[in-house]
């Protein structure tokens, strides 16, 4: 079945605002998943040094838990980010090859019109450096958490 080239434009617009839609809801579940998890960590922590009457080893053991809590709190955190990276890099390879499909199609170079191309090989022309930002300092407040908490005990 052969469609017009104002049908396939029509039809590859909806797909690009499917992916931007798409695109949206990755990143706000990235950030959210994050500042969940850090969020997480401080109460934790604050959980587990809500008593001040403990001796010297009962502190210790603690601050060792909030150590380990706060540990696998970060893996969580690189793994849930590392893998839906994964996920939104190509929904933005196959937005970019949309695009340039819709460019042809405007300008009247493309004849064939697959909505579904291969975009292995397509740079991307956004890449969510602020995403690594995010998900960076996450880490790294979680990790001075940790040191604060480790000195403010011990010294």
């Amino acid at each position: 079945m052969k469609i017009s080239q104002d049908t396939a434009a029509d039809i590859l617009k909806t797909f690009i605002q499917e992916d931007r839609t798409e695109i949206r809801l990755i990143r706000d579940k990235i950030q959210n998943v994050t500042a969940t998890l850090v969020l997480t960590s401080f109460a934790i922590t604050s959980f587990l040094i809500q008593d001040q009457d403990q001796d010297q080893g009962q502190t210790k053991s603690i601050v060792a838990y909030s150590w380990a809590v706060d540990a696998l709190l970060i893996l969580t955190i690189a793994v849930h980010y590392l893998r839906i990276r994964i996920d939104l890099l190509k929904l933005r390879k196959a937005l970019k090859a949309r695009q340039n499909i819709l460019i042809g199609i405007i300008n009247s170079e493309q004849q064939h019109i697959n909505p579904f191309p291969n975009a292995q090989n397509i740079e991307p022309d956004i890449h969510d450096r602020d995403l690594h930002w995010y998900v960076g300092l996450a880490i790294a407040l979680i990790l001075i958490k940790s040191l604060v908490i480790k000195y403010a005990v011990f010294t």
